[in-house]
């Protein structure tokens, strides 16, 4: 057989319906191929760096083999980040209320609450967008002081 026949396998990357959207992902771990992406896209850390500090429970060998993956199916991925952006787009237009102009960027800016669960790299992405984001660790567990004018994340990213 030949190799392009043979479908290609990629330890320790699994995609589950229903679990992060479906979205290609590390095994045992809710985290995505385009999050160990942007750690270092977006965050600039080395494969190293992103096993070390960013997402400490994965191993080197998961980190590189999401990258590897990454780079075999970069259209897709990329593809889901756009839609993501959209969604974003559409969350912000629809909640303008949500919106406030920011003193120091001169620009809206959506204020939300991500908990433990956002990767770091995304808040991250999510801040170079224009976005106040309050994580877990600056404001304690306890969560947003004021609901009505922030809202909490799950898992949400950009690479558009």
């Amino acid at each position: 057989m030949n190799e392009h026949s043979m479908a290609r396998e990629y330890a320790h990357v699994v995609c589950t319906q229903g679990t992060v959207a479906g979205e290609p992902r590390i095994a045992g771990h809710r985290i995505r191929v385009r999050d160990v992406v942007a750690a270092r896209d977006l965050g600039g850390f080395t494969p190293e760096e992103i096993a070390a500090t960013v997402y400490p429970d994965l191993t080197l060998g998961e980190v590189y083999a999401a990258l590897a993956y990454y780079e075999d199916h970069r259209e897709e991925i990329d593809q889901a980040g756009c839609d993501e952006d959209r969604t974003i787009e559409e969350f912000r237009r629809r909640h303008p209320q949500l919106v406030q102009p920011a003193a120091v960027r001169g620009r809206p800016v959506l204020k939300a609450y991500a908990d433990e669960h956002v990767a770091f790299p995304i808040v991250q992405a999510l801040r170079q967008r224009g976005m106040d984001v309050v994580t877990v660790q600056q404001r304690g567990r306890e969560g947003p002081r004021t609901p009505n004018s922030s809202t909490r994340l799950s898992k949400t990213g950009a690479s558009c």
